[in-house]
């Protein structure tokens, strides 16, 4: 049953997934995480359903600061489905994310899991490149401000995962989340 209501919830999950145009990536994971684990909840009965989300929350935070000490891969995928829910077409590109002097920098390296072709190829690292120079001419003024810019945009994140939990009360009801 959980696994079929978790199958449920991913499959609504990527069908709206597009229309959260604007809101930041890390937002629309943190929503997913919270449908994600709403089946699970109901098996932990002697926590509050606010004790069950909350570390959740706390973990993803503890892994964005891991993350910036890492170069990993980034892959994500884009379905459409037809009014009848069926598959119409999916894509997928990966990314490989690279702290650049304080920033992440997000380079494609595969598209629908096939490397690029030679010319994107050269594409991608020229583009790495400029942004290198970039960054490399920064005035100290410029650099504060870029990084001021990033902290702000991590602060509004963070945010916006305190006020879901404050926002949200959580409460077990028939083994699941209301």
């Amino acid at each position: 049953m959980a696994l079929a209501e978790r199958s449920r919830q991913t499959h609504l999950a990527e069908k709206v997934w597009p229309n959260l145009a604007g809101h930041s990536k890390r937002r629309c994971s943190i929503l997913w995480l919270v449908l994600w684990l709403l089946p699970y909840a109901g098996q932990s009965a002697e926590l509050p359903a606010g004790e069950i989300v909350r570390p959740a929350f706390a973990a993803d935070e503890q892994n964005n600061e891991i993350a910036r000490n890492y170069t990993f891969h980034e892959r994500s995928k884009r379905r459409s489905f037809d009014k009848k829910g069926r598959l119409k077409s999916s894509r997928s590109r990966t990314h490989d994310l690279t702290i650049l002097d304080g920033s992440v920098y997000r380079r494609l390296i595969a598209r629908n899991d096939q490397a690029l072709d030679p010319k994107e190829e050269r594409k991608e690292q020229k583009k790495l490149e400029k942004s290198i120079a970039r960054m490399q001419k920064e005035t100290p003024p410029q650099r504060k401000k870029r990084l001021a810019k990033q902290e702000n945009k991590k602060a509004e994140e963070r945010e916006f995962v305190a006020e879901v939990q404050r926002v949200y009360d959580f409460q077990l009801v028939g083994g699941g989340l209301r």
